[in-house]
């Protein structure tokens, strides 16, 4: 992960977990940051991805709109979410099954940009 465009929504909290920069963010009832996972209406609910590293009870900055730089290859046109089936990563919401918790980060404008949306979670269900 490289970093965030000038003039983004950012945010800052506490590590509930361990986190690297680059992950997906929910806020626990503790009001700490721990991994997304679009496992449950609760922990998909991303509050933004990780800027920073971060060990238990150390600060994270988050992005939660704008563009997010990634050191990653995304497929230009595709729509990421919070993956279900690891905590705190990122997939392209194809790669989501029925039963899931749709939560959409944003959609690569280019191979390594995500044009962030944070929309969801909602369930997905069998088509």
């Amino acid at each position: 992960m490289q970093g965030a465009s000038p003039g983004t929504g950012n945010g800052v909290a506490a590590a509930g977990v361990t986190i690297t920069a680059g992950e997906t963010l929910y806020t626990n009832a503790s009001g700490q940051l721990a991994l997304s996972q679009g496992t449950s209406a609760t922990l998909a609910k991303c509050t933004g991805i990780a800027l920073n590293g971060a060990s238990p009870g150390q600060p994270v900055n988050y992005i939660k709109s704008g563009n997010l730089t990634l050191n990653a290859a995304l497929t230009v046109g595709i729509t990421y979410c919070v993956s279900a089936a690891n905590a705190g990563k990122i997939a392209p919401i194809s790669d989501l099954s029925s039963g899931s918790y749709t939560f959409i980060l944003g959609v690569a404008t280019t191979t390594t940009n995500l044009s962030l949306i944070m929309a969801g979670p909602n369930p997905l269900t069998a088509q």
